[in-house]
């Protein structure tokens, strides 16, 4: 709204319409307004700031649409953008067929050529006449007949025809009949082939079609007519929502005109632009789900802290130079293995401070969340971490066992070579830069084809729901261009082709509508490397080499400090049975640790990937189960 001089306000919509609203015509007065756009789009500007706007295809009757304003009705600019946007969810079909004056219509169990399969599950079918249940009317020819199953259904799961005919047919006894308005001689502005007739309640209505009159749709309250089709189906095709307000089947989006299924609720799929379908009282999502998962979260993080930070700054600054080789390696590594602990128990601490910060806003911010850079750092901090460590631990297990077999022991230990300082020096570069090249890649812009996830546009979330898959993407692209303008052979489009194809939808007056990638480690609130992914995931190439690394490691470690064990029992004599057993001791806790930390998790992510089991909701478990080792390894070590 707007204060025209010291007249009453008018809508924005009301200026430059071509009809004076105001008394002294400023409202049509091209100069008394500050304006953006130009060409077909040109406007006056609402709100402070001139912001783009979406643009009708060619021959359509509006040019362009604010962007609050998109998918608003059925009746929109844009072809099929919106429909595509929203795809109805998926409900059985009915076959109907017409003999003579009667149109048959069946459903379920009760389609031709199914009557054993019927009668085998205790089903049978029951045909009655359907007639509107709140209006009396006349010069109806062709009746309708339904062949129903007799089982009682929750209708809240059908939709359009099948919906509107189970419920007005007492199929439905939890759910009311959505034809609750007579239709009179006013009703159906937009049909042309009427039979009007007198009945008690006014002058009704049937409608001619080839095969004779019939009175099968729904009157709204915009003086249009619809086909039961159209009912209750989740979209607003009589503009002003009165053919979905009385369906059970459905919920409206907040203060949006939009409709989603029951289903659609807290399913952790943003369906509603506001979100209001999961940020609500009965499913107000968090960064971490699971309390005890929070205060795991949060104990490691503190403790992890300490006890890596306290060994990496005395390592660094008290310990004394090393003289002897393997006192090197021990001490270089092991303050490598604290360092990874170090940034995996960081990324935790963040993680929890984050939580506690944004508790009661992450549900409405959480797409800001995922595709922020604070939570691409994190997941940088915790896989480079995660893969220092376990790196570290597989080398010095194999130094380890080196010096054993060829008899080296603490008191026996050669003086440092330069020789031996440079390889210690190429093993410690090689790890980091391993570490680091595993957890940057996915971030690189060169190779976002492979791992970006989505894009996010909430500038206009009405047309782009939460996060934009490239299939929802190209889809609403081809309702909007129509599919010359993706072929097949371009289904497979880059990331940069869709976002230009997309802008092109959009003025670039004021620099376009403006998106966010979903990174690789946006996959999940807790930013951690994507280890559960599917076979026909494009990052399943590079998320099973980041696996197989990690088993290698465990693998290693495993058989280098079994045969450690064997070596130094054989050999207690000489040195000491007190240090076999301290030392058998050590090792067993380590591959203890070590296995209960990632052979488990790994075989979830074998099994999440062959689809035996869905470990999705259980993602969040594996902060606990891959940040022991860094508690425990700084006592180990």
């Amino acid at each position: 709204m707007t204060q025209v001089t010291s007249l009453l306000p008018i809508p924005y919509n009301w200026v430059q319409d071509g009809i004076v609203d105001c008394v002294g015509g400023e409202d049509e007065d091209f100069t008394s307004w500050d304006r953006c756009g130009t060409g077909s789009t040109n406007r006056v500007r609402r709100g402070r700031k001139c912001r783009d706007v979406f643009v009708c295809r060619p021959g359509e009757v509006l040019k362009y649409l604010e962007l609050e304003d998109i998918c608003a009705t059925a009746a929109t600019c844009g072809g099929k953008a919106c429909e595509n946007s929203n795809p109805v969810v998926p409900w059985t079909t009915l076959s109907e067929t017409v003999v003579g004056n009667r149109r048959i219509i069946r459903s379920g169990w009760c389609q031709r050529g199914l009557e054993s399969l019927t009668r085998a599950i205790g089903d049978t079918c029951t045909g009655n006449d359907f007639t509107n249940p709140f209006q009396e009317f006349f010069g109806k020819t062709l009746t309708t007949q339904l062949i129903l199953s007799s089982v009682i259904h929750d209708c809240r799961y059908f939709y359009g025809k099948q919906y509107v005919y189970r419920t007005c047919s007492d199929q439905c006894p939890n759910e009311n009949c959505p034809l609750s308005k007579p239709i009179i001689h006013s009703s159906c502005g937009n049909i042309k082939n009427l039979r009007y007739s007198i009945a008690q309640v006014g002058v009704t209505v049937v409608e001619k079609d080839r095969y004779g009159y019939h009175n099968d749709f729904f009157a709204c309250n915009t003086s249009l007519c619809i086909p039961f089709s159209k009912v209750c189906d989740l979209v607003d095709d009589c503009g002003d929502g009165s053919d979905e307000g009385n369906c059970e089947n459905s919920v409206k989006c907040g203060e949006s005109n939009r409709y989603i299924a029951i289903s659609q609720m807290c399913d952790v799929t943003i369906d509603c632009p506001d979100f209001s379908d999961e940020c609500n009282n009965d499913c107000h999502r968090k960064f971490i789900e699971n309390v005890a998962t929070l205060a795991c979260a949060s104990l490691m993080g503190i403790v992890g802290t300490v006890l890596s930070g306290t060994q990496v700054f005395k390592s660094i600054f008290m310990d004394e130079p090393s003289k002897k080789d393997s006192q090197l390696i021990n001490k270089v590594f092991s303050t490598l293995i604290a360092l990874g602990d170090l940034l995996t128990s960081l990324y935790l601490l963040i993680l929890v401070a984050f939580n506690w910060a944004n508790q009661n806003s992450f549900c409405e911010e959480q797409l800001a969340w995922v595709s922020s850079w604070t939570c691409r750092i994190l997941g940088i901090l915790s896989t480079t971490g995660t893969t220092i460590t376990s790196l570290s631990m597989a080398v010095v297990s194999l130094f380890k066992l080196q010096g054993v077999r060829r008899g080296i022991r603490f008191r026996r230990s050669k003086d440092i070579s330069p020789e031996f300082k440079k390889k210690v020096f190429l093993m410690v570069a090689a790890i980091k830069f391993m570490a680091v090249g595993f957890a940057v890649t996915p971030i690189i812009p060169d190779f976002e084809d492979g791992f970006v996830n989505g894009l996010i546009y909430e500038d206009a979330a009405q047309l782009f729901l939460g996060v934009m898959t490239k299939e929802k993407l190209l889809s609403i692209i081809q309702g909007y261009h129509g599919t010359r303008m993706i072929t097949r052979s371009e289904s497979r489009l880059s990331w940069a082709r869709i976002r230009s194809v997309v802008s092109s939808m959009f003025t670039v007056d004021n620099g376009g509508v403006q998106h966010r990638k979903l990174s690789f480690y946006g996959n999940d609130p807790i930013c951690l490397f994507k280890f559960f992914v599917l076979p026909d995931d494009p990052q399943l190439v590079f998320v099973w080499s980041y696996i197989s690394l990690q088993f290698l490691c465990f693998l290693a470690v495993a058989v280098c400090h079994t045969v450690i064990g064997v070596l130094v029992t054989r050999n207690n004599k000489v040195e000491g049975s007190h240090l076999a057993s301290k030392l058998n001791g050590k090792i067993m806790l380590i591959c203890l640790t070590d296995f209960c930390c990632w052979m488990p998790f790994l075989i979830c992510c074998a099994l999440h990937t062959a689809e035996v089991v869905d470990m999705s909701p259980w993602y969040q478990v594996s902060l606990i189960i891959l940040s022991i080792n860094s508690v425990i390894n700084p006592l180990l070590y």
